[in-house]
């Protein structure tokens, strides 16, 4: 380990193989070996042993972009307030969701990165642009990988549509069981998270699309693009995780935040994704 680390062991070690190949693993596993492989003992005993080596140098991961505590996004908070049920009270009104929204932008500094693109579409004839706004903070404690959130997009909008269609708010939450968290460099999988999204049309578009008598195909061509731009990296809110398994990887998880819907550089539509700790509800 002094090869390449000559203060070891107090310097902290960043070739967490290094500690495989060295042997220099603690003897932490019992003797049915936890149920791991032999690959996965030497994995467990790396993130046993760096998480050790953390406190014991007063040091933290700081690859990690990932809340360390739960804490919910203002929006919801917001929401809250009125309605303690959110996202499961179909009694919200439009009026609330957009003063909430405003609530919320006003917390925010700045847009998503620089090199985010703002992608269009064309619904029936109509260019519609999305335009996001993320949330500052790191990925949430529990968080969802963007292909999964992506892959969901069918259900979701399934249920928001339908609510689009009878000119209601159109509310979505659902406790998800695929969330994912990062404990020291090991990413574990079967988490709860409460994933709450909210979709509105604003009047001028719906008359739009209702003169075409293709409103509930438009609602649901906008909502499907707006599910998998927020979750594409460069293009909705997501944020990029480090983690390791075997070796060094990376991960794309989706954070809170909305997406603004602009027809003739017009604000006609909003969506809102919020993510939420499951114990809360």
């Amino acid at each position: 380990m002094k090869e390449k680390y000559p203060g070891y062991p107090n310097e902290l070690v960043t070739d967490h193989m290094y500690l495989i190949h060295c042997g220099d693993v603690p003897e932490i596993i019992d003797d049915n070996n936890n149920g791991l492989t032999t690959r996965g003992i030497d994995i467990y005993g790396v993130t046993s042993y760096l998480k050790s080596q953390y406190d014991r140098l007063g040091l933290r991961d700081n690859s990690q972009g990932q809340a360390e505590n739960w804490s919910e996004s203002t929006f919801v908070e917001c929401m809250k307030k009125k309605y303690p049920l959110f996202p499961y009270d179909k009694s919200v009104s439009h009026g609330d969701i957009q003063h909430c929204h405003a609530t919320r932008l006003n917390q925010l500094h700045a847009r998503s990165d620089d090199n985010s693109r703002n992608p269009v579409i064309d619904v029936f004839g109509t260019a519609v642009t999305f335009l996001n706004d993320c949330n500052e903070r790191d990925l949430p404690k529990n968080f969802q990988q963007a292909a999964d959130f992506r892959a969901n997009a069918r259900n979701i909008c399934d249920h928001l549509v339908g609510d689009l269609v009878k000119n209601a708010p159109a509310l979505y939450g659902d406790v998800l069981k695929n969330a994912y968290t990062k404990e020291v460099q090991t990413l574990y999988g079967h988490k709860d998270v409460v994933l709450a999204v909210t979709m509105s049309i604003f009047p001028q578009a719906r008359a739009a699309f209702a003169t075409i008598n293709k409103a509930k195909e438009a609602y649901d061509a906008i909502c499907m693009s707006a599910i998998s731009i927020f979750g594409t990296k460069d293009e909705g809110c997501t944020s990029e995780l480090n983690y390791l398994q075997g070796r060094r990887r990376t991960t794309t998880g989706v954070k809170d935040g909305f997406l603004d819907f602009l027809i003739g550089g017009v604000k006609q539509g909003l969506l809102t994704i919020d993510f939420s700790p499951a114990e809360d509800f």
